[in-house]
């Protein structure tokens, strides 16, 4: 394998400070990654000098974090491009409906704590040729730079930069919006007991690190652990779509929340004990989209986080693992109506003034019982062209949450589940039992 850095030639540019979200981020240890997998090869020199232009243009993907002064400083060596030989073919990996149990190892991703102490590069490339001829591209980058949305749209940007039509400039400011309040600790722990939210606990003091270096622990593990997939073509969601419109007698749902609600409802018989009671649902949520007219910001030519975790408690009255899964898109679909722009922009100021006073994630606590969603099925993620065509496929390399929702080739979806709790239950997937009640529509 051949290993190669790719520095910022602006010697002059000034650390890019982080926010206390993006710090969460960063300590939480999630590199978001993904594996491109084209027919064709990919030219050495082209991706190279696509990642230079790209270096120059958002010099902090060529940084590491200074831990001193919470801010991205230049790495002296700058982003890391590897070049490697895989013996097996670029079809192992294009059937979109093949189950891809284990993280691909086609991207190098540092380890947490190495990012943590300012010793990693933020950003990893690798590729890698096939002996038919295709290649994979391996992508990753660390969390505190950007969310699910600024990576699919920084891996667009470079496609533009290949392709010679760069459409617009992008930025990598310390936020999106003005997040945060002026008011005290006092004030703002009132305002959480007033919205009946749990208090996080404090990151400070030896209780606290010890809590946030556990996380760590428990994060790297899941991140080794591997995951299932599950294929849903276009018809199967109409048709899931339809029957769970008429199961929860709502007038309207989106496609992701019936897909949602549906998936929770499959596999909450494996994931929680039958005598459980609540649930919360961690529902990831793209705030550019609902609050961008207060911010007066370009947020496509925005790189960054601005994502906010949304914890909904789920409380009924019989087992939790009994409900059906009109009820759960009714609940779903409650959480959206609220989801106004004040209430987005509350909820976002919330966490950042948690964050902000040294304490953890507001709502989530870490013994809760929470199933969490990612849902990145509207990205655009197979808009990319790296000179020979867009992807056969697009596969993430980690999977942080119980349930991803990943765009398909087809105009699908694929799932990915994870348990993180035991490997034994993450083997039962494979089993008939199992899946067939996740492709029970």
């Amino acid at each position: 394998m051949k290993r190669e850095w790719i520095n910022c030639p602006d010697p002059n540019w000034s650390p890019h400070p982080l926010s206390a979200l993006d710090l969460n981020y960063a300590h939480s240890g999630n590199v978001i990654g993904t594996v491109y997998v084209f027919d064709d090869p990919l030219r050495e020199l082209q991706i190279r000098t696509g990642l230079v232009e790209l270096a120059r243009l958002v010099p902090a993907l060529t940084g590491r974090i200074d831990p001193k002064s919470s801010c991205v400083v230049l790495n002296d060596h700058g982003l890391l491009f590897e070049i490697a030989e895989y013996c097996g073919s670029s079809k192992e990996f294009q059937d979109p409906i093949q189950n891809i149990h284990q993280r691909l190892d086609f991207v190098h991703e540092p380890k947490r704590i190495e990012i943590l102490k300012g010793r990693a590069p933020l950003m990893t490339v690798r590729l890698t040729h096939f002996r038919d001829g295709g290649s994979m591209l391996g992508m990753a980058i660390s969390h505190c730079l950007v969310d699910g949305y600024g990576f699919h749209r920084l891996m667009q940007y470079l496609s533009e930069i290949i392709l010679g039509h760069l459409r617009e400039p992008v930025s990598l400011s310390p936020e999106l919006y003005d997040l945060g309040t002026s008011r005290t600790v006092k004030a703002w722990k009132a305002e959480m007991r007033a919205q009946n939210m749990a208090l996080p606990g404090r990151q400070f003091g030896l209780i606290g690190r010890a809590k946030k270096e556990f996380m760590g622990f428990m994060l790297d593990r899941f991140r080794a652990r591997g995951r299932e997939m599950f294929h849903f073509t276009p018809g199967q969601l109409e048709q899931l779509k339809a029957n769970i419109l008429e199961e929860s007698g709502l007038d309207w749902i989106s496609t992701n929340m019936a897909l949602g609600a549906h998936l929770i409802s499959a596999i909450l018989p494996l994931q929680r004990s039958a005598k459980d009671r609540d649930l919360g649902i961690g529902n990831v949520v793209n705030v550019r989209s609902r609050i961008a007219e207060k911010s007066g910001s370009n947020r496509s030519a925005f790189i960054g986080n601005a994502l906010c975790i949304m914890i909904d408690n789920l409380s009924t009255e019989g087992p939790l693992t009994e409900i059906p899964r009109g009820a759960i898109a009714r609940h779903l679909r409650s959480s959206f109506d609220k989801m106004t722009s004040e209430h987005l922009e509350w909820a976002l100021n919330t966490v950042f003034d948690a964050l902000s006073a040294g304490y953890g994630y507001p709502g989530l606590g870490l013994t809760d019982p929470i199933m969490s969603i990612n849902n990145q099925a509207k990205f655009d993620v197979y808009n990319v062209d790296y000179g020979v065509g867009r992807p056969r496929r697009v596969i993430p390399h980690d999977v942080g949450d119980h349930i991803m929702i990943f765009p398909a080739m087809d105009g699908g979806v694929e799932v990915y589940i994870r348990d993180f709790v035991s490997v034994k239950r993450q083997a039962m997937l494979q089993q008939p039992k199992w899946r067939d009640r996740i492709y029970a529509i």
